[in-house]
């Protein structure tokens, strides 16, 4: 991938979590723990799945590569992480909660792909297990000692991957996805 495709994508990101945090208050306030954003590209309205780890993760990805946004997309992420901030202060039980039940929910997903991939002998998480990993890697992170201890005992169980995971976002390896080839389109 060229610098030019990962400052494309780089910005494209910033584009959806601005999106994504002008719906946040709401978004927490119902209490879901996944939304539909729309965002309108040059080609129409794509769709994003939103959820709290989603935004914390996109965050955490970018603050990772920090040094290598311009200046432009330095003030863009520094912007909307106060924005996030100043949701968070607002709203710090419901945030807290959502939080544990998005945690709850991925690490469901994340089991029961486990238990999948068992029956193929693989080891190798699928993209949509990295993804998961991710968002339970920044949740995790945001909850701190805030996390049940049933929850807990289900993370030490995917610590080698989340570990992984962790490790190529401090090395400023993090995948930054390509902008989708086809847009969901809406009216």
């Amino acid at each position: 991938m060229t610098m030019e495709m990962t400052s494309r994508n780089i910005t494209r990101e910033l584009t959806v979590l601005e999106a994504m945090l002008g719906e946040f208050e709401d978004y927490i306030i119902d209490g879901e723990v996944f939304r539909t954003v729309l965002i309108e590209s040059g080609s129409g309205n794509q769709q994003y799945q939103m959820s709290s780890g989603d935004v914390l993760a996109r965050i955490f990805i970018l603050q990772a590569i920090y040094t290598n946004l311009t200046g432009e997309q330095k003030d863009m992420l520094n912007s909307i992480v106060t924005q996030l901030e100043k949701t968070k202060h607002e709203l710090p039980t419901r945030f807290q909660q959502l939080l544990q039940r998005e945690l709850k929910a991925r690490l469901d997903m994340l089991e029961w792909s486990m238990d999948e991939s068992d029956d193929d002998d693989e080891d190798v998480p699928s993209p949509a297990d990295k993804h998961n990993l991710r968002r339970v890697v920044a949740i995790r992170q945001e909850l701190g000692d805030n996390i049940p201890s049933e929850t807990t005992e289900e993370l030490s169980a995917l610590e080698q991957h989340l570990q992984a995971e962790i490790d190529l976002i401090h090395q400023g390896a993090p995948e930054i996805p390509d902008a989708p080839e086809t847009p969901e389109e809406s009216d």
